[in-house]
């Protein structure tokens, strides 16, 4: 009698459309799932966003973000100390384009023009705009023109940046870490957040750039603009204080008293914010190793079952992310 080896069916692994298929017959290390960090998440780990929590921390040394900060900081002191100090030099060396400027028609459309152009990134350059106004018009008026310089030119950037420019936007979101932080902000926030940025020390024309990409509709964003506007005290005056005569006493005690508040209510408002955006910040790290282990296939021939996440590798892969399939592969 010959003897009949005896068959068996072909391993589920092998074959996806076996009827005994199931999900539980795969074994578990083929399962999907992040990969290990990399040396820069670990790095992040115990940093902030924008790289605050380790600026003075000597056991780490500071890197490239760590001494712009730095650098921002001492440059903006230094010219704040100087303008205080020598303000009186500072006053006459531009009394004659004051002057001008005073007596010109339609003088006053000059800074707004100026600040409508510098509302688009990466232009910078605002506050010294808002302090010139500051010593030519005075705090009221030179308020007045200051606000409608920002108002128009960030709403402006706004709608350039909606309609023409949301694509290179969220690339950038997907390769910065801090940014895709402070969008998340925006989207969870609403209303509540655009506010309180707004009054940070974010600079306006940057947080419009968010706020348009992050579908913040636009009369949400005019209100909140308009509601924050009176943070440009604080630059203008320093403008008028560095022509201590043109003011009454009645007007600099009130002057002073908007000035504080201003400086107190930016302190709150960039620890709301910079608090936020730590809360937020593990979770993107790790839709991101999720993202990377997705693209990257931890087993080979499946697809990827995370959508929607918030950027791509925090080492700069800024490959598209796969779409999950709607049927399994066969």
């Amino acid at each position: 009698m010959s003897y009949a080896p005896p068959s068996y069916p072909p391993p589920p692994s092998l074959d996806a459309g076996y009827s005994g298929y199931s999900e539980s017959s795969v074994a578990p290390h083929q399962e999907q799932r992040p990969t290990s960090p990399t040396p820069s998440e670990l790095e992040d780990a115990d940093e902030s966003p924008f790289g605050f929590t380790n600026l003075f921390n000597r056991g780490k040394r500071a890197g490239p973000p760590n001494v712009w900060v730095i650098v921002g900081g001492v440059v903006f002191l230094v010219f704040f100390v100087v303008v205080m100090i020598l303000h009186n030099k500072i006053v006459d060396a531009i009394n004659p384009v004051a002057e001008k400027l005073r007596n010109l028609p339609g003088g006053w459309a000059i800074p707004i023009g100026i600040l409508v152009i510098l509302s688009f990134p990466p232009l910078f350059g605002h506050e010294l705009v808002d302090i010139m106004i500051g010593v030519v018009w005075g705090v009221w008026k030179g308020f007045l023109i200051a606000a409608a310089g920002h108002l128009l030119g960030e709403i402006a950037n706004w709608f350039v940046f909606k309609y023409w420019c949301t694509g290179r936007s969220q690339k950038y979101e997907q390769q910065k870490l801090g940014y895709a932080c402070l969008a998340q902000v925006v989207r969870e926030g609403g209303f509540f957040a655009v506010i309180v940025i707004r009054f940070s020390a974010i600079p306006g024309h940057l947080s419009t750039v968010i706020f348009a990409v992050c579908g913040v509709s636009f009369w949400t964003y005019l209100v909140a603009n308009i509601l924050t506007l009176p943070k440009l005290f604080v630059t203008v005056y320093v403008g008028v204080a560095a022509d201590s005569n043109s003011e009454s006493k009645t007007s600099k005690i009130i002057s002073y008293v908007v000035t504080a508040s201003g400086i107190i209510i930016t302190i709150i408002a960039c620890r709301w914010t910079f608090r936020k955006m730590d809360a937020v910040r593990p979770e993107i790290v790790e839709e991101r190793r999720a993202a990377r282990a997705a693209r990257r296939g931890i087993v080979a021939g499946q697809t990827s079952r995370y959508k929607g996440l918030r950027g791509t590798d925090i080492d700069g892969d800024s490959a598209p992310l796969l779409e999950p399939s709607a049927s399994r592969p066969e």
